[in-house]
């Protein structure tokens, strides 16, 4: 749980927990028990505060332009929390769904939007594109149907007791800038501000779509934003249709008002979209997520909506930034915190013109310079401005935004396909994960008689500098990458198969990046097998231009045996 954050009615903050470290832990884990077996929590969790927040934009005297975030037991959002892990565990989500699921964010969404929108503009072919509203999704969820949803998706019976435990006799208060109300009862709607919505919305919506849905990114999902695609105007009317009546028999409501529809690539008469008879409103750009997507493909205007939420950012911490008893270091780094995010917020999804990045940059520099009290009368250099800012240039920073995007969806095609061996840059695998195998492989053998291993450390010499974009391309066809993906990572990713995968009795080869180690079983003095495979290593390295560094390339004996015996002459090691 972050620091910082609102107290519930109980005044009791998360950093107290933080504080008493290893106590709370003992004194958490047994109260989360004695809930879990009475299926009863505290009456004091019950309580919350609702506070309405302006969603800026539209009337601020409507109500409907405010959400409710309740002001929650940070004891009880620890609670949610652990029963979120269990039924994480139990449940399965669509893979359509892109909201507070793991390894999946609002950028992953806007990037296959605008990677299907390019690819259909680019075959001059139209693509119609209904983005679905829910009009106020959390508060229309029915409690019923939410245990329904639960119990189908194979959420055991008890947790569905210890959630429905969670709602029952809520109370709150509502506390306004005008003061607060009378306590009153909660009998409908999800908690906001709850750790534990998020995933029981999640859950709620991939009940209510299972017939209904197609595959990604034909249909996307992010919470209760949906997004429904399709090649002609009647089939997505017709997805629309199914949609709304799935929808709204379950207790859910589509938002007419917010619904809209776009056409990428449009030609003359294509007409537009109608919702049981009513026409939906027909857009040439849409703000989805927080990104502006338009319907000739172009990115101008998100560019300039870009560049502006960065001065917004920028003029609510002026008063820091323009201090000047307050170091340039200092104001760099708030400039990275607050600002810098606010203008980079989905770039990594669009492909930047120079002009377009050009645009950005002279934006951020004139930040820079209004922040340092700097104007281009003192004839200062752009990159002694960034130095003293300590803030690098704004389109390597979206470029590797970027790139980690790529590295993501490649983890998620390759890591079954790499060599079990391999522990760097893999899912739940570390350096610790690396030792304990190596020293596990020695430790199962050094009780047969007669027997000591050797353990050879190579150290390769500049390895992300000698790899052959060629021989690259090759290793990536053999994990399956797609060709288009191949054309872009090939000067990026180095992380590729080995040719030996030893998993015998008497071998072992380790490797973590670049660093790679040979164990070797040696029974009653021979050492033939084991020096063979490492000539078996040295030619693979010189076959992918691999430069092995002797000098840095040890050797090293382990003989942990009860009575050892005199070793063999140790015999070089020749590295070609």
């Amino acid at each position: 749980m972050k620091s910082g954050k609102a107290v519930g009615p109980d005044d009791i903050p998360g950093e107290v927990w933080k504080c008493l470290g290893e106590a709370a832990v003992e004194f958490l884990t047994s109260l989360f028990n004695r809930v879990l077996e009475s299926e009863r929590m505290p009456e004091e969790w019950r309580r919350s505060v609702l506070v309405p927040i302006f969603k800026n934009k539209g009337d601020v005297q409507s109500c409907s332009n405010y959400r409710g975030i309740k002001s929650m037991s940070h004891t009880m959002k620890l609670w949610e929390r652990v029963v979120e892990a269990r039924l994480r565990k139990v449940v399965e989500i669509c893979e359509q769904q892109y909201g507070f699921m793991p390894r999946k964010s609002t950028t992953d969404a806007i990037f296959a939007l605008r990677i299907l929108m390019e690819k259909y503009r680019d075959g001059q072919r139209e693509l119609h594109c209904v983005f679905v509203d829910l009009e106020k999704a959390y508060d229309r969820v029915p409690r019923e149907e939410l245990w329904y949803c639960m119990r189908k998706s194979g959420v055991a019976e008890k947790y569905v007791r210890v959630v429905q435990d969670m709602y029952e006799r809520s109370r709150t208060v509502v506390r306004c800038a005008v003061g607060q109300t009378e306590e009153f009862k909660v009998e409908v709607r999800l908690h906001q501000g709850s750790a534990l919505s998020p995933f029981l919305f999640a859950i709620v919506m991939d009940q209510l779509s299972e017939e209904v849905r197609q595959e990604s990114p034909w249909t996307m999902m992010f919470a209760g934003d949906i997004v429904i695609c399709s090649e002609s105007r009647e089939q997505v009317e017709e997805n629309l249709e199914r949609w709304k009546f799935a929808l709204e028999r379950r207790g859910m409501k589509v938002s007419r008002g917010k619904t809209e529809y776009m056409c990428v690539n449009e030609r003359e008469g294509s007409g537009t979209v109608r919702l049981q008879g009513e026409e939906v409103k027909k857009v040439q750009e849409f703000k989805y997520l927080g990104s502006t997507v338009q319907s000739n493909g172009e990115s101008g205007k998100e560019v300039k909506k870009r560049v502006q939420a960065g001065w917004n950012g920028w003029r609510k911490v002026s008063g820091v930034l323009c201090d000047r008893k307050i170091s340039a270091r200092i104001k760099g780094k708030v400039y990275r915190t607050v600002v810098r995010p606010a203008m980079l917020y989905g770039l990594e999804t669009v492909s930047l013109k120079k002009r377009q990045e050009s645009e950005l940059e002279v934006a951020e520099l004139k930040m820079l310079r209004f922040s340092l009290g700097v104007t281009r009368l003192d004839r200062i250099r752009n990159e002694y401005i960034r130095g003293t800012a300590h803030v690098g240039h704004l389109g390597d920073k979206v470029r590797e935004s970027f790139e980690r995007i790529v590295l993501f969806y490649l983890k998620d095609i390759t890591d079954p396909l790499l060599d079990p061996p391999q522990f760097v840059y893999r899912a739940n695998k570390s350096v610790d994960d690396a030792v304990n195998m190596a020293f596990h492989f020695i430790l199962q053998h050094l009780d047969s008689p007669g027997s000591y291993a050797r353990i050879l450390f190579v150290d390769f010499s500049y390895t992300f500098n000698t790899i052959i974009p060629a021989l690259l391309r090759d290793k990536l066809f053999q994990l399956n990458v797609p060709d288009s993906m191949c054309s872009w990572i090939t000067d990026f990713l180095t992380d590729r198969r080995k040719f030996m995968r030893l998993g015998t009795h008497s071998f072992k080869l380790l490797t973590f990046a670049d660093d790679t180690t040979l164990i070797g079983f040696i029974s009653d003095g021979d050492e033939s097998a084991y020096r063979g495979e490492m000539d078996r290593l040295v030619s693979w390295c010189s076959m992918n231009n691999l430069e092995l560094n002797s000098l840095k390339t040890v050797e090293m004996i382990v003989d942990f045996r009860k009575n050892p015996a005199p070793l063999p002459p140790s015999s070089p090691v020749t590295l070609r």
